[in-house]
């Protein structure tokens, strides 16, 4: 017997106030209405350290998410309990694809469909993503150009002083 799909794991983006929650499997989808079917939807497109694609999105909890490159199969992905998925994809080379998820019942019958451009990007243009405070004093040292210092924020008023607390007698 196969074991049961694990839940994926929530999908992050650190910002320089913190990380922000992208997708949280455990957080359940929203219900479609009496008698309708959920829709399937790719709410994110992420990259992994490594450079893996990697997709998240909602979908009918018990249903199958059959992901097209191209009109080309990739893989299908079971949608978990809590309507939220999450995957990594194989080997992608750069460039330009058409990305199709189709939601399909028990019987393979497509019940929802999403389809959008996707550019892959080179793994290249990924690290230069990731560093672009690197990339950018890199290229000011190589034009002979000082990077600007950290300048902290010039206060809007001076600052106030408190006022002695009296000793206790």
């Amino acid at each position: 017997p196969a074991a049961p799909a694990a839940e994926p794991p929530a999908a992050l983006m650190l910002t320089e106030e913190g990380a922000v929650v992208l997708q949280d499997p455990a957080a359940p989808a929203p219900a479609p209405e009496p008698g309708q079917i959920a829709p399937v939807t790719l709410e994110t497109i992420t990259y992994t350290e490594t450079g893996a694609v990697q997709l998240g999105g909602a979908g009918a909890p018990g249903a199958v998410i059959r992901l097209y490159l191209d009109n080309a199969l990739l893989q299908d992905v079971p949608v978990p309990k809590s309507g939220k998925w999450l995957t990594t994809l194989g080997e992608i080379a750069p460039g330009v694809y058409t990305l199709r998820a189709d939601q399909v019942d028990d019987m393979g019958l497509v019940t929802s469909r999403f389809e959008t451009p996707f550019k892959r990007e080179t793994l290249e243009a990924l690290a230069e993503a990731a560093a672009p405070e690197a990339v950018a004093s890199e290229a000011a040292a190589s034009e002979g150009v000082a990077p600007l210092p950290d300048a902290a924020p010039e206060p809007s008023e001076p600052p106030t002083q408190a006022a002695p607390e009296p000793a206790s007698p």
